[in-house]
C-alpha cells in the first residue's frame, strides 16, 4: 500500500496510521513468540513424559537403554526448571538403580525426589517419592525407616475416599509389619485394604490381599482363619480361570491342613495343585516342594507305597532342576566366552587395520616428503602395536582369572546341591523308623500309647517342615527338636528310659547356629546300638559347652552295652554291612566340612567304670557361628 504514496503531505497524513499498524504488528509478533515458547515447553514436557514411559517399559527387557532415556529426561527437566518433572525423573532413576542392585545410588535418588516433592507440597508426587524411598529402605534392610515412610503416605491419604491406590498403601504398610514380625498390626492394615477393595468393588485386589492375610494367619498359627481366606481365593481363581493363582491358593490351603495334621484332606489339594501347575508349565521348584509335602503326608498316614512314589518323583525332579541349572550356567559361560572372544577378535582386526593404514600413510609420506617422517611413523606404529599386545596379555590373564572364579563358584553350588539332596534322604529314614514303632503299638493293641506317640510324631514333623529349607538353625531350636525326638523314644521304651539335654549357662543358645540335623543321628545311633540292647534303666545325656570362643562341644553319653558288644550283636543278626544312617551321616559330615578351614570333628570313646565298659561317649566339635 505504501508504494502508492506520491507526495510528502500524503505521507505525513498517514504517518500516524503507519505507526499504529507497526505497533499492532509488533504486539502480535510478541504474542506469537510467547505462544511459540509455550508450545516448545509443552513439547518438551511431553518428551519427558514419553521418555519416562519408555524407561518404565524397558526396565525389565532392555535395562541398558533405560539410563539414556532418563539422562535425556533429567536434562530437559533441568533446562525447563520444572521441579515436578525432575522429581518424577529421579523416582525412575531410583527404580533403575534398585533394579541393577545399586542400592546406595537408588537411596540417594529417592531422597532427592522426596525432598523436591515435599518442597512443592504436591501430594501425588509426594506419595510416589515416598513409595520409592520406602522400597529403597526395604532393599537395604532398614525396615524401621521403611515403616516410617509408609505411615507418612497413609497420613497423606487419610482424608481421601476409598480407592485402589489407598488400599495399596495400607497393603504396603501391612507387608512391612509382617517383615517386622508385628503380626497384629499387619492384620489390621490388611483388613483395611480388603475393606476398601470391597467398598469400591475391586475384586482382584481383594483376592490378592486375602492371600497375603491367609499367609499371615498361617504364620501366626491361626489355622482356621487361614483356611477361610484360602478357600475364598482358590474358589474365585478357579471360577475365573486364573489357573496359576488357583494352584498357589490350593498349595497354601493344603499346607494349612498339613499343619493341622489333617493329611487326608491335604493330599487331594496337593495333587490338584500339581495337576494345575503341570497344565501351565509352572515353576519346577514349587512342584518339587509339593512333591516333598505329599511324601511326608503319605508317610504319616502309613501309605508307604505312595510315600515312596512321591519321594522318587521328588528326588528325580530335584536332580533334573540341578542338572538344568548347571547346563544353563555352562551355556551362559560359553556364550559369554564366545562373545568376549568375538569382541577381542574384532578389536584386534580394527587395530590391525588401523596399523595398516598408518603404515600405508607413512609410506606415502616417505615417498612424498622424507625418510625421517616415514621412520617416525613406523616407530609410532610399533609402539602402538606393543602397547596393544601388552593390553591383550593383561586382558587374557584377567579373563582366565575370572573363568577360574566362575568354575569355583559352580563347583561350590554343585556341592551345596548335593548336601541338600543328602539331607532330603536322611529325613525319610528317620520318618520310617518312627512309623515302624507306631505300627508295633497298633499291632500290640496299645491304642493310647499309639495315640501319644503319633501326636509327638506330628510335632516333630511340624518342626521338620519349619526347618526343611534351612541349612542351619539356632542351638536353641536344635535342643528343642532333640527333646521332641527323645520324647518319642521315651514313649517307646516307657519307664526304662531317661534323658537329659543341657547347655552351660555361658552359652547364648539363641545366638549360636549349627547345621540342621547334625546331632540327632548320633543320638539315634546310641539308642539303637547301645541302649536298645541293654536291660534295665537306660540313660542318655546330651551336654553343650565351650572350651574357647571358637568351638562348641556336644558330648553325648549313654549307659548302653558299648561298641564291642554292639558289633557282636550286629554280627549275630547278620548285619555286617554299613547301615544307611551311618553312611549318610558320614557323607553329610564330609560335605559340611568341604572347603572349610574350621571343620566339624567326631570322637568316640568307651565309658570305663571299674575296668568295665559301661556305655559310649561321642564328642562333636562344632565351629561356633553366630546368627546374623
Amino acid at each position: 500500500m505504501l508504494h502508492r504514496v506520491l507526495n510528502r503531505d500524503y505521507m505525513y497524513r498517514n504517518f500516524g496510521l503507519v505507526l499504529l499498524i507497526f505497533t499492532v504488528q509488533s504486539a502480535l509478533c510478541q504474542i506469537e513468540k510467547k505462544d511459540g515458547n509455550t508450545t516448545t515447553y509443552r513439547k518438551d514436557s511431553l518428551r519427558v513424559i514419553q521418555l519416562l514411559n519408555f524407561s518404565q517399559r524397558s526396565m525389565n527387557t532392555q535395562l541398558d537403554s533405560v539410563a539414556d532415556f532418563l539422562e535425556e529426561a533429567l536434562a530437559i527437566s533441568l533446562a525447563l526448571n520444572s521441579p515436578v518433572l525432575e522429581g518424577r525423573t529421579r523416582i525412575k532413576w531410583a527404580l533403575y538403580h534398585r533394579t541393577k542392585g545399586e542400592n546406595p545410588e537408588a537411596l540417594e535418588q529417592a531422597i532427592l525426589a522426596q525432598k523436591m516433592a515435599d518442597s512443592l507440597r504436591d501430594k501425588p508426587l509426594r506419595i510416589l517419592a515416598n513409595s520409592a524411598l520406602l522400597n529403597s529402605y526395604l532393599t537395604t534392610g532398614d525396615k524401621e525407616k521403611a515403616l516410617e515412610i509408609g505411615l507418612k503416605n497413609l497420613a497423606l491419604v487419610a482424608a481421601d475416599p476409598p480407592s485402589s491406590d489407598k488400599a495399596r498403601l495400607h497393603f504396603d504398610v501391612g507387608n512391612i509389619y509382617v517383615d517386622l514380625k508385628a503380626h497384629t498390626a499387619a492384620e489390621k492394615e490388611y483388613k483395611k485394604a480388603i475393606d476398601m477393595c470391597q467398598t469400591i468393588g475391586f475384586v482382584p485386589g481383594e483376592m490378592l490381599m486375602k492371600v497375603k492375610l491367609g499367609i499371615l494367619y498361617r504364620n501366626m498359627g491361626v489355622y482356621d482363619k487361614a483356611l477361610k481366606q484360602f478357600e475364598i481365593t482358590s474358589d474365585y481363581y478357579g471360577k475365573n480361570g486364573q489357573t496359576t493363582r488357583e494352584m498357589a491358593s490350593l498349595g497354601h490351603l493344603a499346607t494349612v491342613y498339613s499343619l493341622k495334621s489333617e493329611h487326608k484332606t491335604s493330599i487331594p489339594l496337593y495333587e490338584k495343585a500339581i495337576v494345575l501347575l503341570d497344565s501351565t508349565k509352572g515353576s519346577l521348584f514349587y512342584k518339587n516342594d509339593l512333591q516333598q509335602k505329599l511324601f511326608i503326608a503319605y508317610s504319616i498316614l502309613g501309605d508307604a507305597e505312595k510315600a515312596w512314589k512321591w519321594n522318587d518323583a521328588y528326588v528325580n525332579l530335584k536332580k533334573q532342576i540341578e542338572s538344568e541349572d548347571r547346563n544353563k550356567l555352562t551355556a551362559a559361560l560359553k556364550v559369554e566366552y564366545e562373545t568376549e572372544k568375538l569382541a577381542q577378535e574384532k578389536l584386534l582386526a580394527q587395530t590391525q587395520a588401523t596399523l595398516a593404514n598408518n603404515r600405508a600413510q607413512a609410506n606415502r609420506y616417505y615417498l612424498i616428503a622424507a625418510i625421517g617422517i616415514g621412520a617416525s611413523c613406523l616407530v609410532i606404529g610399533l609402539l602402538l602395536f606393543y602397547r596393544f599386545k601388552n593390553a591383550e596379555k593383561i586382558k587374557r590373564i584377567a579373563a582366565d582369572l575370572k573363568e577360574s572364579q566362575r568354575r569355583l563358584a559352580l563347583e561350590k553350588q554343585y556341592k551345596d546341591s548335593e548336601l541338600k539332596a543328602l539331607k532330603a534322604q536322611m529325613n525319610p529314614h528317620f520318618i520310617f523308623n518312627v512309623l515302624n514303632s507306631i505300627q508295633d503299638y497298633i499291632i500290640s493293641n496299645k491304642k493310647n500309647e499309639a495315640s501319644d506317640y503319633l501326636g509327638q510324631f506330628a510335632d516333630v514333623i511340624r518342626m521338620y517342615l519349619k526347618h526343611s529349607d534351612a541349612g542351619s538353625i539356632s542351638l536353641a531350636d536344635e535342643m528343642e527338636s532333640l527333646g521332641m525326638y527323645l520324647d518319642l523314644e521315651a514313649l517307646r521304651f516307657e519307664d526304662n528310659f531317661n534323658y537329659r539335654i543341657h547347655a552351660e549357662n555361658s552359652l547364648d543358645t539363641l545366638a549360636i547356629e549349627i547345621p540342621t540335623m547334625l546331632v540327632q543321628p548320633y543320638i539315634e545311633n546310641a539308642i539303637k546300638h547301645g541302649l536298645a540292647l541293654k536291660t534295665g534303666a537306660k540313660v542318655i545325656e546330651v551336654i553343650f559347652k565351650t572350651e574357647n570362643e571358637e568351638q562348641l562341644k556336644c558330648i553325648i553319653t549313654d549307659n548302653g552295652i558299648g561298641r564291642e558288644k554292639a558289633k557282636i550283636e550286629k554280627q549275630k543278626k547278620g548285619l555286617g554291612h554299613t547301615s544307611f544312617a551311618h553312611r549318610a551321616t558320614e557323607e553329610r559330615l564330609a560335605l559340611l566340612n568341604y572347603g572349610k578351614q574350621r571343620k566339624i570333628g567326631v570322637e568316640l570313646h568307651d565309658c570305663i567304670i571299674k575296668g568295665k565298659v559301661s556305655g559310649t561317649e561321642v564328642i562333636l566339635t562344632i565351629p561356633i557361628t553366630n546368627i546374623g
